[in-house]
């Protein structure tokens, strides 16, 4: 198993906290982690333009700064292209991924033969929206495989339908910062470009390929500072 951190290599904060990812892996884990350079903002539309992808649903965009969240996907993008040259499997962190307090048993990790197995704690964190609860709480320890939602709503908008509560939040990452790829998923993910991108964490979607998910999410996000969302924290 490889293991890469994306971080911006224009931001001096992006830079530091990559390497703290790493000594922290590295120091409680033993795992050799690699800086991998992302995609620039300055640089992404040229990208964008030369890749001749297309939008799968603009309005799916800007949540945060769409220059950002484009740049973010071609920096996953580029890692599940070097899942398959490698042709083995990697674990892909953010440069603000740290660890919970929860240990990580890494024999689960090398003998993990799902597409793509999610460390990483949704973003909401506290897991609540208003009176909505997460399924997760409730979950047991291990791997879980992600069920797909059948009911008729717009998924986008789980915790707020016509009949009441749904708990289909497990059909995107809600927060792509760690996750270990297998190339059976890397060739999904590349493949379904063809129809077009999305932000990351909705790109990776449950349906595309088989998501599983380390219970309880070892990984979560230190958020000190960001380079997509338009506000400041």
């Amino acid at each position: 198993m490889k293991t890469f951190v994306i971080y911006v290599d224009t931001s001096d904060k992006s830079v530091k906290s990559a390497k703290r990812t790493q000594n922290i892996f590295k120091n409680n884990l033993n795992i050799d982690v690699s800086l991998f350079k992302g995609i620039d903002t300055d640089k992404v539309w040229q990208t964008f333009i030369d890749s001749n992808f297309n939008i799968l649903d603009i309005k799916r965009f800007g949540a945060g700064s769409i220059d950002a969240e484009i740049a973010t996907f071609f920096s996953h993008y580029n890692l599940w292209i070097k899942c398959l040259q490698l042709d083995t499997p990697i674990l892909i962190l953010e440069h603000d991924a740290i660890l919970n307090n929860t240990k990580i048993d890494l024999s689960i990790l090398e003998n993990f033969k799902g597409d793509l197995l999610n460390l990483g704690e949704p973003n909401w964190g506290s897991f609540y929206y208003g009176n909505f609860k997460s399924e997760w709480l409730s979950k047991k320890s291990g791997v879980s495989k992600r069920a797909i939602c059948k009911n008729k709503h717009d998924t986008y908008q789980i915790w707020n339908t016509a009949d009441g509560l749904c708990h289909c939040d497990t059909l995107w990452l809600f927060g792509a910062h760690s996750y270990l790829l297998n190339p059976t998923g890397a060739s999904k993910l590349v493949e379904a470009t063809k129809k077009g991108i999305l932000p990351a964490d909705v790109y990776i979607r449950n349906g595309l390929l088989d998501i599983y998910d380390y219970l309880p999410h070892p990984v979560k996000q230190l958020e000190e500072f960001t380079l997509i969302q338009r506000w400041k924290k």
